[in-house]
């Protein structure tokens, strides 16, 4: 597997889980919580967000870790 995309509700683990497969796969884990989130919690623009997204993603390899809507076309 090259890309991994693990789906699901906030708060269920697939920050862990998406942590542990890119130990095993040895590829590099992308957070899009750390992506979306500013300081003090202030959401990320969505189109700013979907193009430090789609540069994220542009390797190769890598497991991601997602439950939102507005990147399921680029990831």
């Amino acid at each position: 597997m090259e890309r991994v995309v693990i789906v699901s509700p906030s708060c269920s683990g697939k920050t862990a889980m998406a942590r542990r497969v890119a130990a095993i796969l040895q590829a590099p884990h992308i957070e899009l919580d750390a992506i979306h989130w500013l300081t003090g919690w202030q959401e990320r623009d969505d189109a700013e967000f979907r193009e430090l997204t789609q540069a994220a993603v542009a390797a190769d390899r890598w497991v991601v870790d997602s439950s939102y809507n507005v990147l399921r076309d680029i990831v």
